[in-house]
């Protein structure tokens, strides 16, 4: 498990914008998991192109990645 690796679902709007820009300036690798409609959160941001409901894609998309688990920010 990659220790600085984080996921966010969304990530692109409302409380995930917030929270992956917080994350990314405190110095994670930030991946967002969207559906690609909302432009890109930050430039340091890794954006994962994919429908979180349907389960096949998310396998194949998430393939050969692993992610920790990021500490509550407030």
């Amino acid at each position: 498990m990659n220790q600085n690796h984080v996921l966010v679902l969304g990530g692109s709007y409302f409380i995930g914008r917030c929270v992956t820009e917080a994350l990314a300036a405190a110095g994670y690798t930030v991946y967002t998991l969207n559906r690609g409609t909302k432009p890109k959160v930050h430039e340091a941001v890794h954006e994962i192109i994919c429908d979180r409901n349907d389960a096949a894609a998310m396998k194949a998309a998430l393939a050969g990645h692993t992610f920790a688990p990021a500490p509550f920010m407030p």
